[in-house]
């Protein structure tokens, strides 16, 4: 649902600039990425089961982003180790 709001890239590059300031570059890019992914997944999960629209879906989204916590983040972002 990202595509249909407006601020949502928005959104992404302040996070990335900030996890990316505050940590190895690569890493803060990938945590900023799963955070979005993440939050957007939960809040479309709720749009849809509450026949809610985009302005619930962006309400939700910055909702979503406060609320998430590290270990749903881990526990939710399809990550893993590869070695290069």
């Amino acid at each position: 649902m990202m595509p249909l709001i407006t601020g949502s890239g928005c959104m992404l590059t302040t996070i990335m600039g900030s996890y990316v300031g505050a940590n190895d570059p690569l890493i803060g890019g990938i945590t900023a990425c799963a955070l979005m992914a993440v939050a957007g997944e939960n809040a479309a999960d709720y749009v849809r089961k509450n026949d809610l629209g985009t302005g619930s879906f962006r309400t939700l989204l910055i909702d979503n982003l406060y609320k998430l916590t590290a270990e749903e983040l881990v526990e939710r972002a399809n990550l893993f180790e590869i070695n290069i």
